[in-house]
């Protein structure tokens, strides 16, 4: 399975926060932490 968090750290890590924002159409859903 793959690991979310280590996911996530790589798209920070390629493109800027709004681009990723742009991608996560549905994702951003769980933001209940």
């Amino acid at each position: 399975m793959l690991d979310v968090n280590n996911f996530e750290y790589m798209k920070i890590g390629l493109a800027s926060p709004n681009k990723i924002r742009s991608w996560s159409y549905g994702e951003v859903k769980n933001q209940k932490r």
